[in-house]
């Protein structure tokens, strides 16, 4: 038999590795009697992944706002942005032209001969040309006339009419809906009238009529028109209202503010006022909407190549209850000439 050999040194790190586990299998214990789970750090390549994630998602945001804050720069570099046209739709494609034509033409009103007019009929005048009539007769009627029988009307000569929309207040200046304005204009049109809106006007400035306009245009929903809408501000009728001391100036700016904006909206436009009233405004500046006079008596005295002439307060007309106003409608003259 040979010798025993010398036991071999141990390895100090086997020790410490021996050490250490016991060290964890006693923390282990510990943390199992007190009911703690042992938490365990991620991976190195785990938290790499998450912090790119991260970065991407936040320069994906950051790309995104920074297009729709720049809409114009997706596009390339040879075009060039432009706001997107916004179509007009006209919802008064057969309306009668009530301008005066060129500005010039504004106070010309050689147009009229007045020994044609037959005003024998104090309700049924007429403009005649070698004995046929070029004029139309017309009434205006509001909530006023309360319930009208429009059949009655149209079968008493009366071929167009316009129908108050609303109106603003001559001191509050609360604007309000003419409480028969839907019923007149559907019964109406279904009489075979031909109709126009008009909207009693107080507005001291350009918003305030562009407010105005608005609430007709509203009101009116797209129903078509034969006749423009008309804009009546009477700054003469009531001197303590809002309107009675405006200048010049201001009502010509109000007026084209309304006229401007119910063109926009797809109708036309026309100023109504007697002389005192229209003596206000710049007439030429007015002159392509045209204008609705009023003056009751046998003969228009202004200088005005006006389209429709509102010659009586008092007319009497079947279908009507009491005193009604009545119009002409002069447009053939302006556009066809008055001889004959």
């Amino acid at each position: 038999m040979s010798p025993m050999a010398p036991p071999t040194p141990s390895d100090p790190s086997d020790s410490r590795r021996r050490i250490n586990k016991a060290r964890r299998d006693a923390q282990a214990k510990r943390r199992e009697a007190s009911g703690k789970k042992e938490r365990r750090k991620p991976p190195k390549e785990k938290i790499m992944t998450a912090s790119a994630i991260v970065v991407v998602a936040a320069a994906l945001v950051a790309s995104i706002a920074y297009y729709v804050t720049h809409p114009t720069n997706s596009a390339s570099p040879t075009e060039s942005y432009a706001e997107p046209k916004v179509e007009v739709v006209n919802h008064a494609p057969n309306a009668v032209d009530t301008s005066a034509g060129d500005a010039s033409l504004a106070r010309d009103n050689s147009v009229f001969d007045w020994s044609r007019l037959d005003s024998s009929d104090p309700n049924h005048y007429a403009y005649k040309l070698d004995g046929t009539t070029v004029s139309k007769l017309g009434v205006d009627v509001s909530e006023h006339q309360e319930e009208i029988d429009w059949e009655k009307v149209r079968a008493d000569g009366v071929s167009f009419a316009y129908l108050r929309l609303g109106y603003r207040g001559t001191v509050a200046g609360n604007i309000v809906v003419d409480s028969l304005f839907r019923k007149n204009l559907r019964d109406a049109k279904a009489a075979g009238l031909k109709v126009g809106a008009y909207f009693y006007s107080q507005a001291t400035t350009a918003a305030e009529a562009e407010e105005e306009a608005d609430f007709v245009l509203k009101r009116l929903d797209g129903n078509e028109l034969d006749y423009p809408v008309a804009f009546d501000l009477e700054p003469s009728d009531v001197m303590a209202g809002r309107s009675s001391q405006m200048s010049a100036q201001e009502l010509a700016q109000v007026a084209l503010a309304f006229c401007k904006r119910i063109e926009q909206g797809g109708y036309t436009a026309i100023v109504y006022g007697n002389q005192i009233d229209l003596g206000y405004y710049d007439l030429e500046e007015l002159a392509s909407y045209g204008y609705w006079y009023a003056e009751y008596g046998s003969t228009p005295s202004m200088r005005l190549r006006f389209a429709l002439w509102q010659y009586s307060n008092a007319g009497t007309i079947d279908g009507i209850n009491g005193p009604v106003d009545v119009d002409l409608d002069l447009t053939s003259l302006l556009h066809d000439g008055a001889e004959g």
